[in-house]
């Protein structure tokens, strides 16, 4: 493994040793491989699929993947699948991880979490942590090589619902002004709606810098550009794209600028990358669970990513 020059992740080269858990999703994104395919002389006793039911969102299908993953899975554990509702997993998830703290003693836990959507991310990384299990786990994240994203499309159009996650609903007092925190990616409707709806009295955007591709650079403010006019440039920050542990740092030091006395309601909505949603819960047990965590349902996706990028552990204590 090497350090990134760019953070604190270390990259994954190859992935061997043994874990009591290994945990993935079986997305359809070509990435939902990536860490399997990096297994050199690896293997645990228990391995978990998390597959999502299908929904009123169309995506495009998993079965190549979950085939492959379980080809791969069988060979080195014992596999359990599991499905889940993609808009409501918190209870299927919190039993997953209460069935697994029974059973796991003082070994150790790899999760894949490449392409689980933020919402089931922030669901399951709160499970860990209620079940003293985070400090066992290692989190491991694959890179997508592109999105495309020509011609100002975004990822998806529209959007559905606006809801706070589960578990999620800090501290909120009716008559405080709200400080909205948004994490801005390459869907700008969902966004632009959560802001609206929200109507904060102060909002900051973050924007993933550097980019994982430098083809990216300056597309997350091209689809989020209504946003960015309505709010003001002097909002729109820069934030790393991959270490969570800098996410949250900076979350506390713009929150902590702006509302040194904490009275402000204080929401985030973390659209961006899935380092950033892990930075943003970081950032939640150390506030000691004051803000609001929010997350917006598109109507439609128009894209997903593609290819299989670098590999990484992503710090996270």
């Amino acid at each position: 493994m090497n350090m990134d020059s760019a953070s604190n992740t270390l990259e994954i080269k190859e992935i061997d040793g043994n874990d009591d858990f290994f945990i993935c999703t079986s997305g359809f994104e070509d990435r939902a491989l990536g860490v399997v395919n990096k297994f050199h002389q690896y293997s645990c006793q228990n391995s978990i699929m998390i597959k999502y039911k299908k929904t009123d969102v169309q995506t495009p299908s998993s079965e190549k993947n979950e085939t492959k993953l379980r080809e791969i899975l069988n060979g080195i554990s014992h596999l359990q699948e599991i499905e889940v509702n993609p808009s409501n997993p918190t209870s299927s998830i919190c039993s997953m991880v209460k069935e697994m703290a029974r059973s796991i003693g003082k070994g150790t836990i790899s999760v894949d979490i490449s392409t689980m959507s933020r919402y089931l991310l922030l669901v399951f990384l709160r499970s860990l942590y209620e079940n003293h299990l985070l400090e066992k786990t290692k989190l491991l994240y694959t890179e997508p090589v592109k999105y495309m994203i020509s011609n100002n499309r975004p990822l998806s159009l529209g959007t559905k619902e606006i809801e706070t996650i589960p578990t999620f609903e800090g501290i909120h007092h009716p008559r405080h002004n709200t400080l909205l925190i948004l994490l801005l990616g390459f869907e700008g409707d969902r966004s632009f709606a959560l802001w609206e709806k929200i109507e904060p009295d102060k909002c900051i955007l973050l924007y993933p810098y550097p980019s994982y591709n430098p083809d990216w650079e300056g597309k997350t403010k091209e689809l989020n550009l209504a946003l960015v006019n309505a709010v003001g440039d002097d909002s729109y920050i820069r934030l790393d794209a991959k270490d969570p542990l800098s996410v949250m740092n900076t979350l506390e030091k713009i929150i902590n600028e702006i509302d040194s006395k904490r009275l402000m309601n204080c929401i985030i909505a973390p659209l961006g990358t899935k380092p950033q949603a892990v930075g943003t819960f970081l950032y939640y047990l150390k506030s000691n669970m004051r803000p609001t965590i929010m997350y917006t349902w598109p109507k439609k996706h128009t894209d997903y990513s593609e290819g299989i990028g670098k590999s990484f552990i992503l710090p996270h204590y």
